[in-house]
């Protein structure tokens, strides 16, 4: 197995999944190189993101942006259905219209809260039902009504955000951990080998090992190439030099990087920015 993998492509700017399934599942930690929104109907389910773990309850909302390490665990007792909506960050950005649409995408990454939970979830219900029912009835205006629904889906989630009105949920998380997470995040350039980390924050190297694979499910080496890897991805795209990228994003040995890259994205650096 090969723990903080990318699993899914989105070539489209956005993809609307309804899904339903009845068996019990496991998925490894992961992330996607997109946005990914997701409004939990039924199930027994667990869902970690960046460690942190919560037991979904009927119409949560899980936001998890584009980076964002996660997995779950579906039990057998009940069917595992959810809406999963995939959005390309450039399209969000593209289609805003001076809004700020990415808003409640970027608010959960900055607070480490993935997840949503309102008493007013129905209405979110509402848009997702009206989007996939314009998606799945051609006709004239099919692509302006189909995203005229996404649109008020987001606004009307960031609204939420702004006026902190969900409930709060309660995540498992174990502080020291996510303290070592945001510094990582925070700090990509930094020396993040396990003696440094461990040093910094007066952990045993071996506990830190062990207990960072248990809350996050992924080693911690593995955990800062991905989030280097992705810092770097984004650097390309956004015009700097590869190398300079690389460097920026915490590599010192460019094959090391170049090696990483290759097999990660399945491309070769200097192909992300053309």
């Amino acid at each position: 197995m090969q723990p903080s993998a990318s699993r899914g492509y989105l070539h489209e700017d956005y993809r609307y999944f309804h899904l339903r399934d009845a068996k019990a599942m496991e998925v490894e930690p992961h992330y996607h190189e997109f946005d990914k929104l997701m409004l939990f109907i039924s199930g027994r389910v667990t869902y970690t993101v960046e460690g942190r773990t919560s037991r979904l309850r009927p119409f949560d909302v899980l936001l998890i942006g584009s980076g964002c390490i996660h997995s779950l665990k579906v039990e057998e007792g009940e069917p595992y259905e959810r809406i999963i909506i995939w959005l390309r960050r450039d399209y969000l950005h593209d289609a805003q219209n001076h809004e700020h649409l990415h808003y409640c995408f970027d608010r959960c990454a900055e607070s480490g809260q993935f997840l949503l939970r309102t008493t007013d979830s129905m209405e979110f219900r509402h848009l997702a039902d009206k989007l996939e029912q314009a998606l799945n009835e051609p006709g004239f205006g099919q692509k302006a009504l189909a995203e005229s629904y996404l649109v008020q889906l987001l606004i009307y989630l960031s609204r939420h955000l702004l006026q902190d009105a969900g409930e709060a949920p309660r995540l498992s998380a174990d502080p020291r951990i996510e303290a070592i997470r945001q510094y990582i995040n925070d700090n990509l350039a930094a020396d993040l080998s396990i003696a440094a980390l461990a040093d910094r924050f007066y952990l045993s190297r071996s506990y830190l090992m062990h207990r960072f694979r248990e809350i996050s499910g992924t080693p911690l080496h593995r955990y800062v190439r991905q989030k280097r890897l992705l810092r770097a991805s984004e650097l390309i795209r956004s015009g700097m030099p590869v190398g300079k990228a690389a460097a920026a994003a915490g590599f010192a040995d460019y094959s090391a990087f170049y090696r990483a890259y290759k097999s990660t994205f399945k491309t070769m650096p200097k192909d992300t920015a053309e």
